[in-house]
């Protein structure tokens, strides 16, 4: 199921003073930002959230932005990661994926948003805002037949993808300066989330090794108290969107993808839920 019946409540009412405080500052930004510390633990390859978690993290997105047209779900199929893991595979001088959030225009005007895929290599020099550089000209083999998702969009270009990413900071980030993320109103909103080589990986590991498994349901979340990669600066605020993968199941009935939790691995007590990359803002290249 999508979601459990107990915590219904917690999306509806402001439970959390973390939460409503959240309402407050987000329209002037002015939660905590980050500074950098050193001597944190290695980043793990594989970093999982419980259900409880995902679904919390959920909730405060839902909080924060309620907005006409920002789409808070989308769907890769099983596919389209393994294409991904491959090519990463066959390009060791290629770092990660970033997943960026676009914008176009649809039904009376108004926008909604789409997920963008491109891969990346690392930047030299590196700076606190730009260690990734997006290699839009680079192709990514796919499949024959392979259905990328919903609202998935890979192997577009650099025109078309920067067109869509820079109407989404305009329309739900409210940059007052195209494509300057540091005009953005709403910087709580990140526009772009930047995954590790090494954990589309092990997603990929974890999908290809269960065949009740058919692709990953991309959820709209947002951390509300510091880890280790805010005080690394890998996002710039405490309270700040990201993007959640959760493993999908096809259902028999009508063939939709069943966002699922607790299949990658039993054993473990934090099986079900894929986190997490850089985020822009901090890390915005």
């Amino acid at each position: 199921m999508l979601k459990k019946n107990l915590p219904v409540l917690f999306f509806s009412i402001c439970i959390s003073t973390n939460i409503c405080f959240a309402q407050d500052v987000a329209k002037n930004n002015t939660i905590k930002q980050a500074q950098v510390v050193t001597n944190l633990p290695p980043d793990p390859c594989e970093f999982l959230l419980n259900e409880d978690e995902a679904i919390k993290m959920e909730g405060y997105y839902d909080q924060l932005f309620d907005t006409d047209g920002l789409n808070k779900e989308f769907w890769m199929s099983k596919c389209l990661v393994k294409a991904l893991a491959d090519f990463l595979n066959a390009n060791p001088t290629y770092d990660g994926i970033n997943f960026s959030l676009g914008a176009s225009r649809k039904f009376l005007g108004k926008f909604n948003s789409r997920l963008i895929i491109v891969s990346t290599t690392e930047s030299n020099p590196q700076t606190a805002r730009k260690k990734h550089n997006d290699e839009w000209g680079k192709q990514i083999t796919l499949p024959t037949g392979c259905n990328l998702g919903d609202n998935i969009f890979i192997n577009e270009g650099l025109d078309n993808s920067k067109k869509w990413i820079n109407k989404f900071g305009e329309n739900f980030r409210g940059e007052t300066i195209l494509g300057d993320r540091t005009t953005a109103k709403k910087n709580l909103l990140s526009i772009s989330v930047w995954m590790k080589a090494c954990k589309l990986k092990a997603i990929n590991k974890a999908l290809q090794t269960n065949n009740d498994l058919d692709g990953l349901t991309v959820r709209a979340a947002c951390y509300y108290k510091s880890d280790d990669m805010f005080l690394n600066h890998e996002r710039q605020y405490e309270i700040q969107t990201t993007l959640i993968f959760i493993p999908t199941i096809k259902r028999q009935i009508d063939w939709k993808a069943l966002a699922s939790f607790g299949l990658v691995d039993k054993k473990k007590k934090a099986d079900e839920v894929y986190n997490h990359g850089s985020l822009c803002p901090q890390i915005c290249d």
